[in-house]
Formats: C-alpha cells, structure tokens, sequence
C-alpha cells in the first residue's frame, strides 16, 4: 500500500536534489561573507512556497503525497534561486577551468569528521527505514514516520547555533584567539540547553498530543514504545548539530 506514492513522493524530490545541493553550498559561501540577510530571505521564501504549495496542491487540489513533493521541490528551487541569484550579482562567478585537486584539498582537510559523521547518519537512517519497511506493516510504518518526522522538526531548531558559530568564529578565532575560545564555550553551552529542549519537545509533541498525527491505536503504541530512545537520541543530534558550526569555523 505505500510503495505507490512513495516512490511517486521520491522520484519528485530527486528532481529537487540540484537545488538542495545549490543551496546548501550557497548558504556556506554567504556565511564565509558574513552575510546572514540572504540566506534568512532564502529560509522565509522557501517557507512561504512550501506552505502555499501545500495548501492548493494537497487541500484545494487533492493531489495527496504527490502536491507535497512538488510544493517541496519547488522550495528548494525557490531558495537555490534566491541565493544564487544574489551571489551571482555580487560576486560575478566566471567558469574559466575544471577545479585542481590543490583547490579542493582544504576543504577536504577541514571537513574529514562532518564527511564521516554525515556518512555514518546516512547509512544509519537508511538501515532503519529498510528494517521498519521490511517488516511489511502500515503502522509501524506509520509510526517510524511520524517519530523521524518529529526528530527531523527539532534537530533543525540548533542550525541557528551552527550557523552562528561558522560566522562568529572564522573571524574571533583568528583575530582574538581568547574570544574565539570563550565564543566554543558559550556555544556549547547553549547546544547542551537546546538538546535538552528539543529532547523534552520530542517526547511531549508525540507523545502528550498523538492526536496531531494519528488516532491509530496500533501507531500511538509503537511510538511509546520507543519514546525513550527518541528523547535520547533527539538530545544528541540537537548537540552534534550545533558543534558541526564550531569545526567548520
């Protein structure tokens, strides 16, 4: 029974994968620029596409899984737009050869732990949705979305940390070693306050409010019974999240 939209639901978000990629690269390059305004104006546009796109393509159109995937798509190319189209301005980008392996070397050297840490999460996300879907049932199904959903939601409340800290240290570090070193430890601090939040958040939306996601008796079961390695797990990730910041800056 899910096969069907589910793939309907990806072959569309693989069309919107350039855009991610764009703007994910975009948003770095405008962060290295202490520039916060652009990628801020690409967040709030994105919202407001995905938002209004939902509303007519899922509730006025009915076109279910289908209308969220185009309304997300368009999104991110919404976003990639705005961002590109602002550097492109003010940087004037000319492709004049293919990069040198020299060129690409220190990224390479300053991101060697997120290539591993980003790896490990994508082959362990993939090893859960292929166990839950191998077990052949809806609810549980049904469940492990709704819980990943929740986790996704809060994971994303500590990027403003990250970010913050990829702009704040790239310069402090440099200029006032102590201050570079006082702004880690605030970070971290804050990250630790922010993980025990989202952990809390995790553990009240789904499980004090079920009735936001399901009214299925079966599914409200199988997400207590992994309440507690949600709520853990949701800690780490909002912490992790927050220190990739202070290793790229």
């Amino acid at each position: 029974p899910i096969w069907g939209p589910a793939s309907s639901y990806l072959r569309i978000r693989a069309a919107a994968v350039p855009a991610a990629l764009a703007t994910l690269v975009g948003v770095g390059v405008c962060l290295g620029r202490q520039d916060t305004n652009t990628p801020l104006r690409a967040v709030v546009l994105a919202t407001l596409v995905n938002v209004f796109g939902d509303a007519l393509l899922v509730w006025r159109l009915g076109w279910g899984l289908t209308g969220a995937a185009i309304a997300t798509a368009a999104a991110s190319y919404a976003s990639a737009a705005l961002i590109c189209g602002s550097l492109v301005r003010e940087l004037r980008p000319r492709w004049r050869r293919a990069l040198r392996f020299q060129e690409i070397a220190p990224f390479l050297a300053c991101s060697g732990a997120l290539l591993v840490g980003r790896t490990l999460n994508a082959v362990t996300y993939t090893a859960t949705s292929r166990v839950v879907a191998a077990a052949g049932s809806v609810a549980a199904a049904a469940a492990h979305q709704i819980s990943l959903q929740c986790w996704w939601l809060f994971s994303f409340v500590s990027v403003p940390l990250s970010l913050a800290a990829q702009s704040l240290l790239s310069r402090r570090a440099i200029e006032k070693p102590l201050t570079g070193v006082a702004t880690m430890r605030s970070v971290s601090q804050l990250a630790v306050g922010c993980g025990l939040l989202m952990a809390l958040s995790n553990w009240l939306v789904p499980f004090m409010l079920p009735g936001i996601f399901t009214a299925d008796a079966t599914v409200r079961a199988s997400l207590s019974s992994v309440a507690l390695m949600a709520v853990a797990s949701q800690f780490f990730i909002s912490f992790a999240t927050a220190l990739d910041g202070v290793y790229i800056g």
